[in-house]
């Protein structure tokens, strides 16, 4: 499971949680509806979980697919952030109809002790959903802000946790 966290002054340990279930799909690929489109199981689709926590309650927990070659161009793009090499300053996980994986840096004038700060944003994409839509807004989730390191150590563990359940091809 990976997992970012952060402690708010009154409320206690904000967190947001993504915990890689199996692969989905047999041996043979398959097409199965992912959202409004159709996939080919055979790309490395995974079944994960996601939670969202404030202080010891949580708040949602709900099933969601993810794409093996998405998790990985978001751990590049997640990398690029960080290194300052992304021509942009967000990196969102691409087709991805459920979950919602926003990276964002920020960068501060030079006279400040630090120079940056980055931004994880884990939330769920009610429109995707078969449910009546949500009162407000498309997503429910959490943002958090984290360091560099704590940014690549989450895109980085997320990948390892979807390769854990897929074939060796796949992840190549």
């Amino acid at each position: 499971m990976v997992e970012t966290n952060r402690c708010i002054p009154d409320s206690g340990p904000v967190s947001a949680s993504i915990r890689v279930i199996q692969k989905v799909g047999g041996c043979l690929s398959s097409l199965m509806p992912l959202g409004a489109a159709i996939v080919n199981t055979g790309m490395g689709v995974v079944l994960a979980e996601m939670t969202l926590r404030v202080g010891d309650q949580e708040i949602l927990t709900h099933p969601v697919y993810l794409l093996h070659p998405s998790l990985r161009g978001w751990r590049a793009g997640v990398s690029a952030l960080v290194n300052n090499t992304l021509e942009g300053r967000e990196v969102d996980l691409p087709d991805c109809a459920e979950l919602v994986l926003i990276a964002r840096r920020f960068d501060l004038p030079a006279e400040m002790d630090m120079r940056e700060y980055y931004e994880l944003t884990v939330a769920l994409n009610c429109g995707a959903l078969d449910s009546p839509p949500c009162v407000g807004s498309n997503h429910i989730g959490l943002t958090l802000t984290t360091t560099a390191q704590e940014l690549l150590d989450f895109a980085n563990e997320l990948l390892l946790e979807a390769e854990a359940v897929l074939p060796r091809a796949l992840r190549a």
